[in-house]
């Protein structure tokens, strides 16, 4: 709910833009109801309008989407606005502005009704706001909520349209601005060609549109997106930890599945906003799981349902493969299935909560507590059953999109090897396991060694699952493996690349080395 939440907070910031408007050479640039006007540079509109106009995709980097504009008109990226395409003069009305507001928990309709028109009418309550019923307008045959009003900045009056598009679970935001009704035919026509456009890419896709083809060269190579992570330093709140993390992910601290925060047990999770399969997860230890559905009933029966070791999952098998396969539904995972069990590692494959088929390498120590009790708490006679209980330790899952997992487990790994728990954590851990146990805490085994233990046995995997798998996965999107041998790499190129690659660099590969490494681009035939 909190993410939801900034999600509209963030929309909102859009009513708030930092705009600017031109007339009679003049720009002003505007900042919520101050206005201060400057000499403008000459207009280039009439250069546009005696020229073939040549369309090209604008990209934004940050929200993940592409439109097409006037290749000549100037565009600008504002952390707190949107993307920015100017029809004159850079930093100057008229414009058109674009905001994706990602994963909404309201619709277009009541996003409008409840947040964009209060606020508008107490924003520019003191500009002279003149706003028109809120109405639905077609835009390149989609379907658009549209709230039109004008207002004063000084001496001009500014007119403003905002539009909603309705993009599965996201709001589209299209907000043009103008002063002249000579301004608003350029806006109408970059309006139209953007909301027709509008399409979310990902990182790749972006990535590979800026790949320039070298000079003769009949193909282009498009890089990995893993091989172009950059990685920044994190520290939590608490300086409890620090790592290294890929630029833009996000990290969560608390135990799974609720994400409650336990300084002895403490949880890290690591993942990719825009693909969340991709993620690593470590927790020092989680307990009170019970070890049969007898010692299940038993706890529900005598303590109630809500009693925390009546809800766990039921594990009887006690290991590591036995624990995965009876806590999936805790890591949001279903039809989960063993690939490979390397004693304390195991790779599986499950669906994620959205329904993508996911690959991850997973350990954990699995230890047991028995815990004698008689059936009957009311009835010393009664047989005794075994009410004991699991205490995991050091639990790491690194995990992505089948088909892609070669390519993103060293940067998993990676991150999980950088955890380093400072001094801090560790006398605040100590202090509360002595407050419960009233001993000093056991040594905690650090992310390096469990990084380590998961490299060694994934490089002494046979892998003979994904070999199968990705072969069927390339021949399904279209693809073959080649080797570089400038590189020594492996790299994906599409069907028939033998028939029109004439050069010495890429060899066609079909064995299986091919495809137990990550591939580190992705050729494509040139334009």
């Amino acid at each position: 709910m909190m993410k939801k939440s900034i999600s509209i907070m963030i929309c909102l910031t859009l009513l708030i833009a930092i705009s600017g408007c031109s007339k009679e050479g003049k720009v002003i640039t505007q900042t919520g109801t101050d206005a201060e006007p400057t000499k403008a540079p000459d207009s280039k509109l009439d250069d546009k309008k005696n020229n073939a106009p040549v369309y090209a995709d604008t990209y934004s980097e940050k929200q993940l989407f592409k439109v097409e504009c006037l290749n000549s008109y100037p565009t600008k990226w504002d952390d707190e606005d949107g993307l920015y395409i100017y029809s004159e003069v850079e930093g100057s009305i008229p414009y058109l502005l674009i905001y994706r507001c990602i994963d909404m928990p309201i619709d277009a309709g009541q996003f409008v009704e409840e947040s964009v028109v209060p606020f508008t009418q107490e924003d520019y309550a003191e500009q002279n706001l003149k706003m028109e019923p809120v109405v639905t307008a077609k835009v390149s045959g989609k379907e658009l909520i549209c709230v039109e009003y004008s207002y004063d900045v000084g001496e001009y009056r500014v007119t403003a349209k905002r539009l909603f598009l309705q993009y599965n679970n996201d709001i589209v935001n299209f907000t043009v601005k103008y002063l002249d009704d000579d301004q608003k035919e350029a806006l109408d026509e970059m309006l139209e060609r953007a909301v027709a456009s509008y399409i979310t890419v990902t990182k790749a896709q972006i990535s590979a549109s800026k790949v320039v083809v070298e000079p003769g060269a009949d193909y282009k190579v498009v890089p990995a997106e893993a091989t172009q992570v950059k990685y920044t330093s994190y520290t939590d709140d608490n300086n409890y930890f620090t790592m290294d993390i890929p630029e833009g992910w996000e990290v969560f601290i608390g135990i799974k599945p609720n994400y409650e925060f336990d300084i002895i047990s403490y949880g890290i999770e690591v993942r990719d906003p825009d693909v969340p399969e991709r993620m690593m997860y470590l927790n020092l230890n989680t307990t009170g799981i019970v070890k049969s559905q007898e010692a299940h009933e038993w706890y529900v029966k005598n303590y109630g349902a809500d009693y925390p070791m009546s809800k766990t999952p039921v594990v009887s098998d006690l290991t590591t493969k036995g624990y995965f396969e009876g806590v999936a539904e805790w890591y949001g995972y279903s039809n989960l299935k063993i690939l490979e069990d390397m004693d304390k590692v195991v790779v599986f494959e499950a669906d994620s909560a959205k329904g993508r088929k996911v690959e991850c390498v997973a350990t954990a120590d699995v230890t047991e507590m028995k815990y004698n009790v008689n059936s009957n708490v009311y009835n010393i006679f009664s047989p005794q059953i075994d009410a004991g209980w699991l205490t995991v330790y050091n639990i790491v899952m690194e995990a992505a999109p089948a088909g892609e997992f070669y390519d993103w487990q060293p940067v998993l790994d990676y991150c999980l090897g950088t955890i380093k728990f400072t001094d801090k954590y560790m006398a605040d851990r100590n202090a509360m396991w002595k407050k419960v146990m009233g001993t000093a805490a056991s040594t905690m085994q650090t992310a390096n060694e469990i990084s380590g233990i998961i490299m060694d046995a994934w490089e002494e995997s046979s892998h003979s699952y994904d070999v199968i798998s990705q072969k069927n996965s390339d021949a399904t999107l279209g693809y073959e493996r080649v080797y570089d041998n400038e590189t020594g790499s492996y790299l994906k190129a599409e069907l028939g690349f033998s028939d029109w690659y004439s050069g010495e660099r890429y060899t066609p590969v079909t064995s299986d080395a091919a495809y137990t490494e990550p591939i580190s681009g992705i050729i494509y035939k040139a334009d």
